[in-house]
């Protein structure tokens, strides 16, 4: 057989198993189909990710021998997908939206936007966005707002309150956090901060951290003149048990050097 012959064998070929590329020939080829299948288990996966509901005839999508229509039947679920998931917001925090003060829905916005939640500036469709369990400690929240005033007491846990950084060069900025784990039964708020020191400040949750969940409290400490051992230390005005407040560390030595600045993320 010719060169010629083959070619146009394997060209046949690859016709018939849906390799040339055009158009519906292509979509509807055994390897077409099962792109569009691809795509929707992807959709499927995206909406289970985002804990968005899956209904049992979602994604059972007639054929058609249109390309287009198809493609139009599968942004149509996509959208009815996501349209049904806006649909679900925890009853009594629809009541209580409405309730809240421009300062109050401003706050709560804030706080819905740090859960992970965007949606412009409108409160109800930003919370809307959220899980169930978010949308709990968005109610949480909103009581912890309507009742003003000192934050019950709770006990809490760092994973460690001591940093040692080893043997660094002077003028170096360390940069590290500290791990905190609510483990009481009231939110967990952290009041103010001190470092014993200009060289440390400290960045921490504006919000409450909710019964069992953790947050993550920013460090930071300049070296610049502060050569030989440092115990450079921060205290956090709380509202843990039993003394209102935590003790922080960050160890180690410093070694005299110029004014060259490095940043360590740890």
């Amino acid at each position: 057989m010719s060169s010629e012959s083959i070619l146009k064998a394997e060209q046949k070929a690859n016709t018939e198993s849906g390799f040339r590329i055009s158009g519906s020939r292509f979509l509807f080829s055994r390897h077409g189909m099962y792109l569009t299948k691809s795509v929707l288990a992807f959709v499927r996966y995206l909406c289970r990710l985002f804990a968005y509901p899956l209904t049992p005839a979602m994604f059972k999508l007639p054929m058609t021998k249109s390309p287009g229509k198809l493609f139009a039947a599968i942004l149509v679920a996509f959208t009815c997908q996501f349209h049904l998931a806006a649909q679900q917001l925890d009853g009594q925090l629809q009541q209580l939206l409405p309730t809240l003060s421009a300062e109050e829905s401003t706050k709560v916005l804030e706080y819905a936007r740090h859960l992970g939640a965007y949606h412009g500036k409108a409160l109800e469709p930003t919370c809307k966005m959220l899980d169930a369990a978010n949308q709990q400690r968005v109610l949480r929240y909103i009581s912890f707002l309507k009742h003003p005033g000192t934050p019950e007491p709770t006990t809490v846990r760092f994973l460690r309150d001591t940093i040692p950084f080893g043997r660094i060069e002077e003028g170096m900025i360390l940069l590290d956090s500290f791990v905190v784990v609510n483990t009481g039964d009231a939110p967990y708020v952290i009041h103010n901060s001190k470092g014993s020191c200009d060289c440390t400040t400290l960045s921490f949750p504006k919000f409450p951290v909710m019964p069992g969940d953790t947050a993550t409290i920013r460090v930071e400490f300049d070296s610049i003149n502060k050569a030989g051992y440092a115990v450079p230390g921060v205290i956090v005005y709380d509202n843990s048990r039993p003394n209102r407040r935590h003790l922080l560390y960050m160890e180690g030595e410093i070694k005299p050097k110029g004014n060259v600045k490095t940043i360590i993320r740890n």
